[in-house]
């Protein structure tokens, strides 16, 4: 089991319409995400959470093995070029809301 959190703008996410594995940490606790047949589960990643200024966050989040299914999901990851910096909107900057990436 491992747990992480995207370093994407974006990731779209197709899971297995039966099984069961994705799970996010808010409050020091782990919530499954639940399966919705023919959605799309959208995961905002560290990078859209600098470009909004921390208005967006990206979750920490794990995926749990089951011993006895296979579980097969399809995944998409949204982002820029590697050797791009970024750093939020200039809009979304001010005195009441620091520049996030420099805390």
């Amino acid at each position: 089991m491992s747990q992480n959190g995207d370093a994407t703008l974006i990731t779209l996410l197709l899971q297995d319409k039966q099984v069961e594995g994705l799970q996010f940490l808010k409050d020091d606790q782990w919530f499954r995400a639940p399966i919705i047949p023919e959605a799309l589960l959208i995961n905002v990643g560290d990078q859209a959470e600098i470009l909004s200024n921390g208005i967006l966050k990206s979750p920490v989040y794990r995926v749990v093995i089951n011993p006895d299914t296979e579980r097969i999901s399809l995944a998409a990851f949204c982002m820029p070029e590697s050797d791009k910096e970024i750093e939020p909107l200039e809009s979304l900057v001010n005195e009441s809301t620091p520049d996030c990436t420099r805390r």
